[in-house]
């Protein structure tokens, strides 16, 4: 990242491209980490999903197959210098 190269970096962990989640059993508005991740590295294009990952099995290997968030449709979000780009519905890969 130092170097200055494009680098994408896809977070396979839950709640890391969310804007809201529910503590206490109350929606709250936050900061997602891939955003802030994104802005601090201008050159890292980063892929995360803004809910509860869930994984399932293909052909025998685990992979992502539902995104389960505080609120709306489960998508990858996608962040380039602290902004969305883009989003997309979870598929299978």
């Amino acid at each position: 990242m130092a170097d200055g190269k494009n680098i994408t970096l896809i977070f396979y962990a839950c709640q890391v491209g969310a804007t809201e989640t529910i503590v206490d059993n109350k929606l709250v508005t936050r900061t997602p980490l891939a955003k802030v991740f994104s802005k601090t590295y201008p050159n890292v294009t980063v892929i995360a999903p803004n809910g509860v990952l869930i994984f399932g099995f293909n052909n025998g290997k685990a992979e992502p197959t539902a995104i389960h968030p505080a609120r709306g449709e489960g998508r990858w979000i996608t962040y380039r210098n602290g902004q969305i780009i883009s989003h997309r519905k979870i598929y299978r890969w």
